[in-house]
């Protein structure tokens, strides 16, 4: 086994070797071969009978070459897509709306069924809302149009400072009941005011990617401004 390994693995099969042998534990490594193959490979011991003793170890592996290769494949597609979202001009920003996902379940499960109605008079359980919203990246477009310098700063004033601006509030709430709605595809208008204080005219858009449309677990948002248009 260990004449098979690439060298650059040979420590790591060492180190799961003597660990099943002094432990007593099965361990489990995906493992280079000499012939660049990938195999995910598990040691397992056998204990002398009424003993905790190690007397053999059994290895079994399965050769994964095409697991790793869409697992490249799919590093290589999330590179690509996370340098064009930090080079687009347009202002971007992911999210993951999991847990306002299943805090609308809950809602729903403990009776409340106008959750329009619920949260334009209950604004702690909106801000509640808002706190469960994760933002997992944005872009520098989306900085500096909202006049902000870190994905902190990003994070602090949207959604969690503009819920104090009536048209805000009534557009988070739109976006919170097409989510409990299951709409995967949302655009607002709404007036919202900036870090500056200046007040911008921002199209809101979301789109939900298919495979998060169970849970809402990805959700990409763009911001289109809209202050400088001229509507003949």
């Amino acid at each position: 086994m260990f004449d098979l390994v690439h060298p650059d693995h040979l420590e790591k099969l060492k180190h799961m070797f003597d660990k099943t042998v002094q432990e007593g534990i099965i361990t489990r490594e995906e493992i280079l071969t000499r012939a660049n193959s990938w195999v995910d490979l598990r040691f397992i011991p056998v204990k002398q009978v009424g003993s905790n003793m190690v007397s053999e170890v059994l290895s079994i592996y399965e050769i994964i070459a095409e697991r790793k290769k869409a697992q490249e494949k799919l590093l290589e597609s999330e590179n690509k897509f996370l340098s064009l979202f930090e080079q687009t001009p347009i202002a971007n920003a992911e999210r993951d709306y999991s847990e306002v996902k299943e805090y609308l379940n809950n809602l729903r499960n403990i009776g409340i069924s106008n959750l329009k109605e619920y949260f334009e008079n209950n604004h702690d359980a909106l801000l509640t809302c808002a706190k469960k919203i994760k933002l997992t990246g944005v872009n520098q477009a989306a900085l500096d149009l909202f006049k902000v310098k870190t994905k902190q700063e990003f994070a602090d004033l949207i959604p969690l400072q503009y819920l104090d601006q009536p048209p805000a509030i009534s557009a988070f709430i739109q976006l919170i009941i097409r989510i409990d709605q299951n709409i995967y595809n949302q655009s607002t208008i709404v007036d919202l005011k900036i870090a500056t204080g200046e007040i911008k005219r921002v199209n809101i858009v979301q789109i939900v990617p298919d495979d998060f449309k169970d849970t809402f677990g990805r959700v990409w948002t763009k911001y289109l401004d809209l202050s400088e248009l001229k509507i003949n």
